[in-house]
């Protein structure tokens, strides 16, 4: 039997001050501590992109950027306070956790949930809702100094399956993720644009389109939309479009465009072998999810 996990309890020590600190192993933390910028969520997901690259955990190292950067984003955005990001290994867990110092956290902030309206933007805590479906485990904890530590635990690639609730045992949901980096079709604005794609085995047929500037910030546009896996892949050949996205070939037979809001304006140019490779995955893991039932 596949062992089964309860989750880590995670004690985090701020610093206090300004600091970039990767130890030799991950059985110490990782610190990237700095003032809010709209620069620091991008700088948190390279720091533990390269952290995990140099401790052997590459596997890992997607989704942990991907978490920290949504952490991070969202203590930028709301907390407005210095900010501290440690990353370290806890027994067969990688936790990511971030401390602020604005003490206001409410449980129901991680009761998130993805809205099945296409017309409907997301909520403000949709940050959050991709870290809940990323990791296996997430939490928030008032400092007993000053703050809270709002956090996440991914499972180490190599004990197999692991459980959110040791009540109920179940399986983890299949996930698939990728971040495109892409270019706006029309105007050129001054700041990088990504495009984060998202399928779930708990709904295999949909994907969740997530349009944002890097690095993050308010003033900055982002969109998300929820489409089909189906349109996404018939995009590629030809034109094709629901309530708020269109997706077609681009003139480069290389590439592909998404208009998001149904607005050529708002295009966006993303390579087509990234999109299909995104693809490839998901089919891989609903076959694989079939094959368990």
């Amino acid at each position: 039997m596949m062992p089964m996990l309860a989750a880590p309890q995670v004690a985090l020590r701020p610093l206090g001050a300004p600091a970039v600190r990767v130890p030799v192993t991950p059985d110490q933390p990782a610190v990237l501590a700095a003032d809010p910028s709209p620069f620091l969520p991008h700088r948190a997901r390279t720091f533990v992109a390269r952290a995990c690259q140099a401790w052997g955990l590459a596997e890992s190292s997607e989704a942990a950027a991907l978490v920290a950067d949504e952490l991070v984003a969202n203590a930028v955005v709301h907390a407005r306070t210095f900010v501290e990001l440690h990353l370290h290994r806890q027994e067969e867990w990688l936790v990511v956790a971030v401390h602020d110092r604005d003490p206001a956290f409410s449980a129901s902030w991680w009761d998130c949930i993805v809205e099945d309206d296409a017309d409907d933007l997301r909520g403000a805590r949709y940050g959050l809702c991709i870290v809940r479906g990323t990791a296996s485990h997430v939490g928030a904890y008032r400092h007993p100094d000053s703050g809270k530590v709002v956090w996440a635990a991914l499972p180490l690639p190599d004990v197999g399956p692991r459980t959110i609730d040791l009540r109920d045992p179940v399986e983890p949901e299949a996930a698939v993720r990728r971040t495109l980096q892409v270019e706006p079709v029309h105007e050129r604005p001054g700041w990088r644009l990504e495009l984060l794609l998202g399928w779930r085995g708990q709904d295999p047929g949909s994907v969740d389109v997530t349009l944002r500037a890097t690095p993050a910030h308010p003033t900055l546009p982002q969109r998300h939309r929820r489409t089909t896996v189906a349109l996404l892949a018939a995009g590629l050949d030809g034109l094709e479009a629901d309530t708020g996205l269109r997706v077609h070939p681009d003139e480069d037979p290389a590439a592909v465009v998404l208009e998001l809001d149904d607005d050529p304006r708002a295009g966006v140019r993303a390579e087509a072998a990234q999109l299909r490779a995104f693809l490839a995955e998901v089919e891989v893991a609903r076959e694989r999810a079939s094959a368990r039932r």
